[in-house]
């Protein structure tokens, strides 16, 4: 198995989060209901409503 690496890229980003200036969102959606539920999110707490 190999270690996995971040790249400069995902170093930015990781650090734009951690600044507030960029947000990450997860979804699970469902094309055939047209349905999508939030799966987590970092940094859009005040825009998004959390998870239940």
């Amino acid at each position: 198995m190999r270690a996995c690496r971040a790249g400069p890229r995902a170093r930015a980003r990781g650090s734009k989060v951690a600044a507030g200036q960029v947000a990450v969102v997860g979804l699970l959606v469902s094309l055939a209901d047209g349905n999508a539920q939030l799966i987590t999110a970092r940094s859009v707490e005040e825009a998004v409503p959390a998870a239940s």
